[in-house]
């Protein structure tokens, strides 16, 4: 951070119960100008009562498929003031960087590419099948807010679900970065630290 600098963003995710790490890392070293967690937060307590005033004003966010599992987990995140801090299926501009956002995953009976689709957004399930108010439905990866999200333009997009680089991932998240112009996928789920390239570059 700092005025001469470039901005500094750092990513995190899949912290499942835990902030103090990262709060610690916020007062110990050099000050990002932002922090976005990558999803799998597993709270039980609101997430802006787990972060000090300063880090939670730089703080951005997209759930992972964990922030669904129970009621607390996801009420912790989507009825905090912080809600307006999430990225899922939008995108903004957080520290002089397009950022776009895409939580959850891919749900084999919702959409699992590369298969098509059986459902393209909430509604439509529920007028084909039994209404259905599982938050695990409302975690999916749907196809959708993909659409709308890939009319956007990002210089980064961050996932809880892998994009191909990964061998559990997909390329419908490659497709996705491609159209939205981003060269930099920063993503969570698999609790690994790696680089490598997609979509040539």
């Amino acid at each position: 951070g700092g005025e001469d600098s470039e901005p500094t963003i750092w990513f995190c995710g899949d912290t499942h119960g835990r902030l103090d790490h990262i709060e610690e890392a916020f007062r110990e070293l050099p000050k990002p100008d932002a922090v976005v967690h990558l999803g799998d937060f597993d709270l039980h307590r609101p997430l802006s009562e787990l972060l000090s005033p300063e880090l939670a004003e730089r703080f951005w966010w997209i759930p992972g498929n964990h922030d669904f599992d129970l009621e607390v987990n996801y009420t912790s995140l989507f009825q905090d003031r912080l809600v307006t801090r999430c990225l899922h299926g939008r995108q903004a501009e957080i520290a002089s960087r397009v950022v776009a956002g895409l939580g959850g995953t891919f749900k084999g009976r919702i959409w699992y590419p590369p298969a098509a689709p059986k459902f393209r957004n909430p509604q439509e399930m529920q007028q084909r099948r039994q209404p259905s108010a599982e938050r695990t439905a409302t975690g999916a990866i749907w196809p959708d807010m993909v659409a709308h999200l890939s009319r956007q333009r990002a210089e980064v997009l961050v996932t809880h679900e892998a994009p191909s680089s990964h061998h559990h991932g997909f390329a419908a998240l490659d497709a996705l970065a491609s159209d939205l112009g981003a060269t930099l996928i920063v993503h969570g789920h698999h609790h690994e630290d790696y680089e490598g390239v997609i979509n040539g570059g």
